[in-house]
């Protein structure tokens, strides 16, 4: 979860664990960069179906290459899911659901977040 990043991405190399490694992407225009300042390498944008808790939403992804993570969730999904942040309590909860994820440095457990049913 990046909150200063208005796109979520998705590492290229996740598509071919999801078993599509060849599938069309939308092109993407906008140039992306990295926290350091770097331009992203962009290949397109793809259309995802991403379960957060309970909830299930089809979101965008631009597709990148060299991500140092398999994915960033940014505000754009973060509004989809109408989440709420606590800071002080370090919780995330989503507003339809009331599913709550605990912030910080801990993993996400397999199985809480999937992309086409597939866990990452």
């Amino acid at each position: 979860m990046d909150t200063r990043a208005f796109a979520s991405l998705i590492d290229k190399k996740v598509l071919k664990r999801l078993g599509l490694p060849n599938i069309p992407l939308i092109p993407y225009s906008r140039k992306l960069k990295s926290a350091s300042g770097n331009d992203t390498k962009i290949s397109g944008e793809i259309d995802l179906p991403l379960r957060l808790g309970s909830a299930e939403k089809t979101v965008p992804f631009v597709v990148a290459s060299s991500l140092h993570v398999d994915g960033i969730l940014g505000m754009d999904v973060l509004a989809t899911f109408r989440t709420v942040i606590d800071a002080e309590e370090q919780t995330l909860t989503l507003k339809e659901t009331r599913d709550m994820f605990r912030l910080g440095v801990m993993p996400v457990p397999i199985g809480t977040s999937c992309i086409n049913n597939t866990p990452f």
